[in-house]
């Protein structure tokens, strides 16, 4: 099994295992995460209905009304914020570096 498919795995026993019994306000703000979004970094950021993120590298994201959790496959973790609109997200990845995200 090679490294990508061992992650991708563990992501889907972790989704299943931590998936959040959301309110139907909590769902409507994270219902609108799934996109393209242009990254602070200059990249495009896709988020995936069904959790998955890929920007190059693989990720996976989880949202709680309207707060983003970011996984990615090289180790870092974003936490964000969506905006009221859902076009915006920002918040600090684990080095505490100030981040965002507007949808395209």
């Amino acid at each position: 099994m090679t490294k990508r498919m061992c992650f991708l795995l563990s992501v889907l026993v972790a989704a299943a295992a931590f998936a959040p019994v959301q309110s139907r306000a909590q769902g409507y703000l994270c219902g609108a995460i799934p996109g393209v979004w242009q990254w602070f970094t200059g990249e495009t950021v896709y988020f995936d209905p069904n959790g998955f993120a890929h920007d190059g590298h693989p990720g996976y994201w989880r949202c709680w009304g309207g707060r983003v959790v970011i996984h990615w496959s090289q180790g870092a973790v974003d936490r964000l914020v969506l905006s009221p609109r859902g076009d915006y997200l920002s918040g600090f990845n684990q080095s505490g570096t100030q981040i965002w995200g507007q949808r395209r």
